[in-house]
């Protein structure tokens, strides 16, 4: 019983929140990516603003 109690402590963190949320954005960007690659070509050819791009990289660093 204490193992789970400090399971639901340890995810009731922020950080630990914020870290699955940013690789759960990260994971549902990948699949919409391989669902739709005309779409994505269509967007990087667009240009994605820096400030959104930026964005994603450093997500992906932290979640490596």
């Amino acid at each position: 019983m204490l193992t789970e109690v400090n399971r639901i402590i340890d995810e009731m963190d922020i950080e630990h929140r914020s870290h699955r949320l940013l690789e759960e954005l990260d994971r549902h960007t990948r699949e919409q990516r391989e669902r739709r690659p005309r779409l994505t070509r269509l967007a990087d050819r667009l240009g994605t603003p820096t400030r959104l791009r930026r964005g994603r990289e450093d997500a992906a660093r932290r979640s490596s």
